[in-house]
């Protein structure tokens, strides 16, 4: 559960940090979690396999450089996607790192709790400019399914 937990923190803040735009804020369905479960390891394993092919974009920092990618935008349309992948694989992540350290946060007795909220409000506060309290909800549907699937990552 921790590797998960630290898992999807680090995928949100590295996307956050690779991507000086921020990418436009996209509301999620719940099909859109669900497709992101189902193609999430055989995305990343067609990414992997291509990483040669995305040598060539010139400022991986830039959304628009990988929106132009024609191998990135096969491998999206192959498994359903499009552009939106982006904005949606951020806020489905940032959705599930909250509600990850706010489950752990619980566990804790309440003066450690404070002392944790206030030292983790600093890598959290980014995590939540890049979700709505809808989407959250939306994804606290799924934690099971993504906790399976970041666990075995």
């Amino acid at each position: 559960m921790k590797k998960a937990i630290l898992s999807i923190f680090l995928i949100s803040i590295t996307l956050t940090i690779s991507f000086a735009q921020q990418p436009e804020s996209i509301p999620l369905s719940d099909g859109d979690i669900e497709r992101f479960i189902k193609t999430y390891k055989p995305l990343m394993e067609d990414f992997e396999n291509a990483g040669q092919k995305f040598d060539g974009i010139k400022d991986p920092s830039s959304l628009d450089a990988l929106r132009a990618n024609k191998e990135m935008n096969d491998i999206l349309k192959k498994h359903g996607w499009d552009e939106q992948w982006i904005g949606k694989t951020l806020t489905i992540t940032a959705s599930y790192g909250i509600l990850k350290i706010e489950e752990q946060l619980k566990e804790l007795p309440e003066d450690q709790r404070k002392q944790y909220e206030q030292f983790l409000s600093a890598s959290t506060d980014p995590l939540k400019e890049m979700t709505t309290d809808e989407d959250i909800k939306r994804v606290s549907k799924h934690v099971a399914d993504l906790d399976e699937l970041f666990d075995n990552e």
